[in-house]
């Protein structure tokens, strides 16, 4: 696939905030998730930048959970749109559901956080968006003329 059509839509990712966001600063597009034109969309690239860091907080990887299910999970998309996703990362070192016994980057203390409902996923997402975006500054009360 061609850059010019590695973009992802708003209405494609099922994260509320990350939706939001693509709607909110994203550009008209064809996603190449459900083919529609003029959709506002991000460029994949950006999609995995945003992945990567709430899956860096939030996920870690143990024996028999596959990253492309992680992102699945994270965005909605499918497992080829995820394994794109996967591949834009490239430093990415996972373990291997064929070969449990391949060493893990992460530790030991490594897990996965299950059953996380939808609402702690969206305060964790409204966390790192505080911790990224600049605070606003604080107005004064009295108004100067």
């Amino acid at each position: 696939m061609t850059d010019a059509y590695l973009s992802i839509c708003a209405d494609c990712v099922t994260d509320h905030f990350l939706s939001e966001q693509i709607a909110a600063s994203g550009k008209p597009g064809k996603c190449m998730s459900c083919g529609q034109e003029g959709q506002q969309c991000w460029p994949l690239e950006l999609l995995a930048e945003h992945v990567r860091a709430v899956f860096d907080v939030d996920y870690c990887l143990r024996e028999g959970v596959s990253p492309t299910a992680i992102v699945e999970n994270l965005t909605g998309l499918s497992d080829s749109i995820c394994e794109e996703i996967l591949d834009r990362w490239g430093d990415i070192t996972c373990l291997d559901d064929a070969e449990p016994a391949d060493e893990d980057a992460f530790g030991s203390d490594a897990c996965q956080a299950d059953d996380i409902d939808a609402e702690t996923l969206e305060l964790q997402w409204r966390k790192i968006r505080a911790e990224l975006l600049p605070a606003a500054p604080v107005l004064s009360d009295r108004v100067v003329v």
